[in-house]
């Protein structure tokens, strides 16, 4: 019984260093995304403007290697006016939708720039 507890008091605290770890590498990479100055969008219902601001990101995305979970985050400060004002009433939701980058950039472009458009 002593062995078990002591494997699992080892588990957890490798999973605790793993868990710092990975919130390092993120700090590191953020810091590293920022550094490019990413270009921003400011919710402009246009689709070149709007394409144009995520080939921006994704450009950088793939030349930092920047793992998919990160990036919608990533975008955060990268987006403002109305763009900002969407996402304060969708980051309330983004657990409940299961957001990452794909999902990310779907609801933003339909919400922006419509087919319509």
């Amino acid at each position: 019984m002593e062995q078990l507890q002591l494997q699992n008091e080892q588990l957890q605290k490798l999973m605790e260093v793993r868990e710092k770890r990975a919130e390092e590498d993120n700090s590191y990479m953020l810091k590293r995304f920022t550094s490019h100055h990413p270009p921003i969008y400011d919710g402009t219902p246009d689709p070149k403007t709007f394409e144009d601001w995520i080939r921006g990101v994704e450009k950088l995305f793939d030349a930092l290697q920047c793992p998919e979970e990160w990036k919608a985050g990533f975008t955060l400060f990268y987006r403002k006016d109305k763009a900002d004002l969407w996402w304060a009433t969708m980051r309330e939701r983004q657990y409940e939708l299961g957001f990452g980058w794909d999902k990310f950039k779907k609801m933003i472009k339909d919400h922006f720039c419509p087919i319509s458009l």
